[in-house]
């Protein structure tokens, strides 16, 4: 049975829909290399640079918009435009992209994964609903 370190990115990641990032564990005190042991153990899958997903948590259908949310690391991410329209099932549009809306000064170092749509503006925390208690 895993430790004490799993047991704390577990509890994570039952709040981020089977998600932790490298940060996460580092908010923790936990070494991030310590989430690569846990891919290589079977215990949690890299999905994207510093963002990896518990195995142990069931999968489910807002996974993908964690996953784009917190792939800007820092989580700064939010779901806009269309994508936010199907989230809160406010019409029948069914995006091919997910579209983020990031700050204006952030510049990703790695190319944008295919499936994303970046839109560039500040948001005033009023601007963000949770939803979920996510995002």
């Amino acid at each position: 049975m895993p430790g004490r370190v799993y047991a704390q990115l577990l509890e994570v990641a039952q709040q981020q829909h089977g998600y932790v990032t490298s940060g996460d564990a580092r908010a923790l005190g936990v070494d991030p290399l310590r989430l690569q042991d846990l891919a290589r153990c079977g215990l949690a899958d890299h999905v994207a640079h510093g963002v990896y997903r518990i195995a142990l948590v069931p999968t489910g259908p807002l996974d993908q918009y964690m996953e784009a949310t917190l792939w800007s690391q820092a989580g700064r991410g939010v779901i806009c435009g269309p994508s936010a329209l199907d989230l809160h099932g406010l019409c029948d549009v069914n995006p091919t992209k997910i579209h983020l809306s990031l700050p204006a000064t952030y510049r990703p170092r790695r190319a944008v994964p295919s499936p994303y749509v970046l839109h560039r503006r500040e948001l005033d925390a009023g601007d963000v609903t949770l939803l979920d208690g996510s995002f």
